[in-house]
């Protein structure tokens, strides 16, 4: 098959998957294009990344439209396709698709009326339906509406704990990036930040099913889901972090971890900024637990115990010492 036949067909196929009208054929397909070739990755990411931009715009402006098309048009100016002769006007036309029948789409899910829940600290809260959840710091959550009347879909971008209400005849749907998770009552975590690489989904109770693509899990209490958001990729694991609800418990377990490890899940945790002055301690093995301490009095306890000296200034703690070695 020809490249730019390849190309058209790829972005085909992940218009239909961005507007939920891929069927399962069409998704294998589009699994194999984007194993095919990194090239049709990159395309492919460029779409889904156009597509959630609308999708979170609400009400987008033609500025922000102009310099989303500057950006996308050298990123794929940048893009490996030696061989091909496929023309960037045919990736710009359907990338015009895709902004409009997503804002559509968007406008026909929400309604014009939805609800954004912006969390700049921890919070708690309950939707119609009775359904729990927590929202980590930098957290962002929208729904319609409409929630609970006729289905009941959010979609996430941060990390958030989930405690569902059971309803068999209306499934709980989150979105988050290009990753659809489906429960019926549950409760789990979800860490889908901007930031990371991966998307995770880890269970507490009950039974979830994460889809990516062609691919699909199901995750029973204890397992993990993780998605790798450049290769598509999605597996499962047991989950063996003992700390994957610390941001929201503030309880820690750490068994022979290094002291670098500790400050990094810290930081994430607190939002706050702990400095290792030197590179002497860092890999000092840290076993130790806390149950709902303060940062300072966290961080007493490794510098105490690991010997080394701690100094709260305006930008936050430093540490420093030899310690363990």
């Amino acid at each position: 098959m020809k490249e730019d036949t390849k190309h058209t067909e790829l972005i085909d196929l992940t218009i239909k998957k961005m507007a939920n009208e891929a069927s399962q054929a069409d998704l294998d397909r589009l699994a194999v294009l984007l194993a095919d070739d990194p090239a049709n990755q990159s395309i492919y990411d460029e779409q889904v990344r156009t597509w959630e931009l609308t999708a979170k715009a609400k009400g987008i402006s033609n500025q922000e439209i102009e310099e989303e098309w500057n950006r996308l048009d050298q990123a794929i100016d940048e893009l490996p396709l030696k061989k091909s002769s496929f023309s960037l006007m045919k990736i710009a036309a359907a990338i015009t698709v895709i902004l409009v029948s997503s804002f559509l789409a968007f406008q026909l899910l929400f309604n014009t009326g939805d609800v954004e829940i912006i969390a700049d600290q921890l919070i708690e809260t309950q939707l119609e339906d009775g359904s729990q959840i927590t929202l980590d710091m930098n957290t962002q959550l929208s729904y319609s509406k409409n929630f609970n009347k006729e289905k009941r879909e959010v979609i996430l971008s941060g990390e958030a704990f989930f405690e569902i209400a059971r309803d068999t005849e209306k499934p709980f749907i989150i979105h988050v990036h290009n990753t659809d998770i489906q429960v019926l009552g549950t409760s789990f975590n979800v860490k889908a930040e901007k930031k990371s690489a991966v998307t995770e989904v880890v269970v507490v109770t009950g039974k979830v099913q994460v889809s990516h693509l062609s691919n699909r899990v199901t995750l029973l209490p204890g397992e993990k889901a993780v998605v790798n958001k450049k290769t598509g990729k999605l597996f499962k694991i047991q989950n063996d972090d003992p700390n994957f609800q610390s941001w929201k418990t503030k309880n820690f377990i750490f068994s022979d971890l290094p002291l670098s490890e500790v400050v990094t899940l810290l930081n994430d945790v607190y939002g706050e900024s702990i400095y290792l002055k030197t590179n002497r301690a860092s890999n000092c093995p840290v076993t130790v637990s806390f149950e709902g301490q303060s940062l300072d009095s966290i961080v007493k306890v490794l510098a105490n115990t690991l010997d080394l000296t701690v100094e709260k200034s305006s930008k936050g703690f430093i540490i420093d010492g030899d310690g363990c070695e």
